[in-house]
C-alpha cells in the first residue's frame, strides 16, 4: 500500500519504519528540514527494542504536497494543535478513497480535521479516523533509529462519520 506519514518525531518514524518493513512503499514528510535531510540521507529507519527490523523509506520530503500525492494512506503522527493546520495544507491534494488516520486524535482531532478539510475546499471523498493513542511507547536514539518499548495491547480507532469506521478498519488490517 501507498502511504504517507506526516511527522518526523519519534511516532512518525516508529510507525514510518514499521509500514515499510511490512511492505508498503512509505513517503515520510516533515517540516523541519534538518532532519528530513538527515533521514533522506540514511533512506531507511532501523527499530530496536519489542520490535526489529528496517523500514526502507521511497522518500522522505518537506513537500507535503508531494507526499500526499497518490498516497491509499495518510498516518498523520503530529501533536492534536498541527491537525487543522496540516488538514488545511492537502485539502486541495486529496483525491476520493484516501484514508487518514491521526495517531493520536483522541480529543476529536478527526471532527477538527474533517471540519477543515470542508472549510478549504476539499471535495474528495476521503476517510477520516483516529487513533485513541499512539500504537507504541517509543523514543528516538537517534534521527533513523527508534526504540520501540512495548507495543500497546489495544488502541481504539474511531472515523467520522461512525458509520465509516469498520471500512478503514478493514483496509488497515490487510
Amino acid at each position: 500500500m501507498k502511504t504517507c506519514v506526516i511527522g518526523t518525531g519519534n511516532g512518525g518514524q516508529a510507525i514510518a519504519a514499521w509500514l515499510s518493513s511490512q511492505g508498503n512503499t512509505v513517503s515520510l514528510y516533515g517540516r523541519n528540514s534538518e532532519i528530513v535531510s538527515e533521514l533522506s540521507s540514511h533512506g531507511s529507519i532501523q527499530l530496536i527494542g519489542a520490535i526489529t527490523g528496517v523500514g526502507h523509506l521511497s522518500e522522505v520530503t518537506t513537500n507535503i504536497h508531494k507526499s500526499v500525492s497518490g498516497a491509499e494512506l495518510i498516518m498523520v503522527v503530529t501533536t492534536a494543535n498541527d491537525h487543522g493546520s496540516i488538514a488545511e495544507q492537502i485539502a486541495g491534494d486529496l483525491t476520493d478513497n484516501q484514508i487518514i488516520i491521526l495517531n493520536p486524535g483522541r480529543t476529536g482531532g478527526a471532527l477538527e480535521f474533517q471540519r477543515a478539510l470542508e472549510a478549504n475546499g476539499c471535495k474528495a471523498r476521503v476517510y477520516v479516523a483516529e487513533a485513541q493513542s499512539l500504537v507504541y511507547a517509543c523514543r528516538l536514539v537517534e534521527n533513523g533509529i527508534v526504540n520501540i518499548i512495548g507495543v500497546k495491547d489495544k488502541v481504539l480507532l474511531s472515523a467520522t462519520p461512525a458509520s465509516d469506521t469498520s471500512f478503514v478498519l478493514e483496509k488497515i488490517s490487510t
